[in-house]
């Protein structure tokens, strides 16, 4: 009798590896996975949004420019959600191996960092590429940016860009618009011999002549300021993730204009 039964299991066993992959399969358990990093980044980005509120309306303080520290943004983040990090293999998985040291930190390319850049708004014409030390002055034009590298797991090596399941994932997670999204290097224009509806047509997708976009496979692009992409070069700084010296081949990125007070 056991002897059947267990026959009869091991025979569905065989079966059952003639089955079908179910085609939902990834949408039911690869873009999850995507959706719980975007969402990380996402959280962070809004937490820090409400963090400024709070720091440039009290004139009594500096105005909160460079790196914010993710102990900051606790307070404003949904309730039971922390702001940490594993350490991860060059795969993106976390590292299980091993005996992992606590007070170690966490490479800049397997966490997120928010900033806010204060940029000189008379910079425009050359991509916004210059810094102004004076956050609250009449030409400053700041930036809270939020930004992390891309983990090759969600990266399509034959086209060379961030794979189905993760743009798909972007779309559930902010829905749409042009502050959110991967980056992608675009060539700058000297404008020379172009007419006024051919500089018009291309400020539509580069804005301010940068050499770095925010794409998400909308229709919409936001440009990236040159001075956060080419200058920025401090250990955690944009360009020293994302931009001109860059260690990611893609990186996420959530940007908004602030305001001065």
């Amino acid at each position: 009798m056991y002897v059947w039964v267990i026959l009869a299991v091991f025979i569905v066993a065989l079966h059952s590896f003639n089955l079908a992959v179910r085609s939902d399969m990834r949408s039911i358990y690869v873009e999850p996975q995507a959706e719980s990093a975007l969402t990380k980044l996402v959280l962070q980005h809004r937490a820090a949004k409400q963090y400024l509120t709070y720091e440039i309306a009290d004139k009594t303080k500096p105005y909160p420019s460079g790196e914010i520290e993710l102990e900051k943004l606790d307070p404003f983040m949904p309730s039971g959600f922390e702001l940490e990090y594993e350490v991860r293999d060059e795969e993106g998985e976390i590292d299980e191996e091993g005996e992992i040291d606590e007070d170690a930190e966490v490479p800049v390319t397997q966490r997120n960092i928010t900033r806010v850049y204060c940029l000189d708004s008379t910079s425009l014409d050359d991509g916004l590429s210059r810094k102004i030390d004076d956050c609250r002055s009449e030409n400053a034009t700041n930036f809270l940016i939020t930004y992390g590298c891309v983990p090759q797991r969600w990266m399509r090596i034959d086209a060379n860009r961030p794979a189905n399941d993760f743009l798909n994932a972007i779309k559930k997670v902010y829905a749409s618009g042009s502050n959110f999204g991967y980056t992608v290097d675009v060539e700058p224009e000297d404008f020379s011999g172009m007419t006024a509806e051919e500089k018009k047509e291309y400020l539509s997708y580069n804005p301010i002549n940068s050499t770095m976009r925010i794409d998400n496979t909308e229709q919409t692009w936001l440009s990236i300021p040159q001075y956060i992409i080419s200058n920025d070069v401090g250990e955690t700084g944009f360009s020293k993730v994302c931009g001109d010296e860059r260690q990611c081949e893609y990186c996420l990125v959530y940007m908004d204009s602030i305001g001065k007070d």
